[in-house]
């Protein structure tokens, strides 16, 4: 869309009063769009985009109380395509489970989508240990006392069926999926590197900061994240 033109010419060097007006206008903008693209703007909705809005611009922080049926995802979810726009770095969702990070994945996609963005790059954290290792599932392919549940289950991970653990729609329980999920990734050395999710999903959390959009991740593991980086140890997204 043409008026989204606009922000690309903005960024933090400008003063906070030319980002504001840019940025608010665009808001404006987006939810007036809201009838024609299908979307109904809902009480409150607009409002929250505003002050998160406002904390970016001054840098301050906001806690925000938001009752059901107000529409969070999209309100929190438009300002930070704005600003992720303006200031061409990643911005990072922190959820309550894995569930609700894939659920914000879509919903990015979506309204992305319907608003003009033409591209929006994202990606959800998740632990190693939710992810197949088709390097470890050809081990245990081979090995004569392999067990036969084990087995069958590395075999339809080599066979591409899975390629992590929320592909195994009946579950599976942890002493087998352990022995066929991430736990000592060889990344550039592996051989199955092109074709493994983890690999795929570490390489665009190490990207460069204009390289990526959105980073979607559970609040547990980047708080656990963040403390191994402090501590100067392996990360473990």
């Amino acid at each position: 869309m043409n008026w989204l033109n606009e922000l690309y010419k903005i960024n933090k060097q400008e003063p906070d009063k030319e980002i504001e007006r840019s940025l608010v206008n665009a808001i404006f903008r987006i939810y007036d769009r809201f009838p024609r693209i299908g979307l109904r703007e809902r009480i409150g909705q607009q409002e929250m985009s505003l002050d998160i809005a406002d904390a970016y611009i001054h840098g301050h922080n906001a806690m925000i109380e938001a009752g059901v049926g107000i529409g969070k995802s999209f309100a929190y979810l438009i300002p930070s395509l704005l600003t992720n726009q303006m200031s061409q770095k990643p911005v990072i969702i922190a959820t309550s489970s894995i569930q609700l990070s894939e659920q914000i994945h879509k919903d990015l996609r979506i309204i992305g989508s319907r608003l003009g963005f033409s591209t929006v790059r994202s990606v959800v954290g998740k632990g190693m240990g939710q992810y197949a290792c088709r390097s470890r599932a050809a081990e245990w392919i081979n090995l004569d006392d392999a067990n036969s549940s084990v087995s069958t289950l590395a075999q339809r991970i080599l066979d591409y069926e899975i390629d992590e653990r929320a592909d195994i729609k009946a579950g599976v329980s942890d002493a087998e999926w352990s022995h066929v999920s991430v736990n000592d990734c060889k990344f550039e050395r592996c051989h199955h590197k092109t074709a493994c999710l983890f690999y795929d999903m570490r390489a665009k959390l190490n990207a460069k900061a204009h390289e990526i959009d959105f980073i979607i991740v559970n609040q547990d593991l980047l708080i656990r994240d963040l403390m191994k980086k402090k501590e100067g140890t392996k990360s473990i997204i």
